[in-house]
């Protein structure tokens, strides 16, 4: 089996940690590569050609490591080294649970994506799209249609479109609604809408979504795919967001559930 041991961060027990996998991966006859430092910007696509990918960091890191990978099919295991590790399926090495992934005993979990395009270039995003000001002043004006029927104007601080996965993160903190991941739709949730009616919207993954940049005084506005690859949306342009041809694939090794880690992550 040929894994990649993805290193999030280059901190001193970060790197212990992926020297320890490695060395028993190595043990265990595995064909083991180690990539560091890895960030959303890195450029190398050999990690995400593995069978399987070990990812060692926090949401972050797995968040990009996975959206990257879904382009291959590579299954994808976090091992949390970071805050929360919500995405992650071990809170730390757990030797008896790699045993299991390398004699096969384990299922994949599939998550829906968004495919964003903005004059012509596509990115992909395992959690969100976030429209935002770009600079500090004002607010942003956007018109949102669904195929190609208007859903209503919108004055906010930001726009987000979430996957069921990012429901849990930053549209969450904004208001929006918890969304099973078994699921397939996106969710729309305005940022401090200066208004008493603009309230979350669940749509079909189905559909197509464009949201346009109607700002009176033609700022424009920026667009960020899980927190980076930010893009400037200019005034009376738009942007579309659809459902990924991919999806990001986990390792899942416990019978613990969408509910369980919610429980567990989000109420204590």
């Amino acid at each position: 089996m040929k894994i990649a041991v993805i290193l999030g961060r280059i901190e001193e027990k970060d790197k212990r940690a992926a020297g320890e996998l490695m060395e028993y991966l190595r043990f265990r006859g595995a064909d083991a590569t180690l990539y560091e430092p890895f960030c959303c910007g890195c450029e190398d696509e050999a990690p995400y050609k593995a069978d399987l990918a070990f990812v060692l960091g926090g949401d972050g890191a797995i968040i990009h490591a996975a959206e990257r990978a879904a382009a291959y099919g590579t299954p994808i295991l976090g091992v949390n080294y970071g805050h929360l590790g919500y995405l992650a399926e071990m809170d730390r090495l757990d030797f008896l649970l790699i045993d299991r992934v390398l004699s096969g005993d384990y299922t994949v979990e599939e998550r829906m994506m968004l495919k964003v395009t903005l004059e012509g270039e596509t990115g992909y995003a395992l959690n969100d799209l976030v429209v935002s000001k770009n600079g500090v002043a004002g607010v942003v004006e956007t018109e949102v249609f669904c195929n190609d029927r208007s859903v209503g104007n919108y004055r906010c601080d930001g726009m987000i479109v979430a996957t069921p996965t990012g429901s849990t993160a930053y549209s969450l903190s904004a208001g929006g609604s918890v969304v099973d991941p078994s699921l397939s739709c996106f969710c729309l949730t305005p940022v401090c809408a200066h208004s008493f009616t603009a309230r979350p919207l669940i749509f079909s993954s189905n559909s197509v979504l464009r949201i346009k940049n109607t700002d009176r005084l033609s700022r424009s506005m920026l667009c960020a795919l899980d927190g980076c690859r930010e893009r400037i949306l200019e005034a009376g342009r738009e942007l579309t967001v659809e459902q990924s041809p991919y999806g990001a694939r986990f390792v899942r090794l416990t019978d613990k559930g969408f509910y369980d880690t919610l429980r567990a992550k989000m109420m204590n």
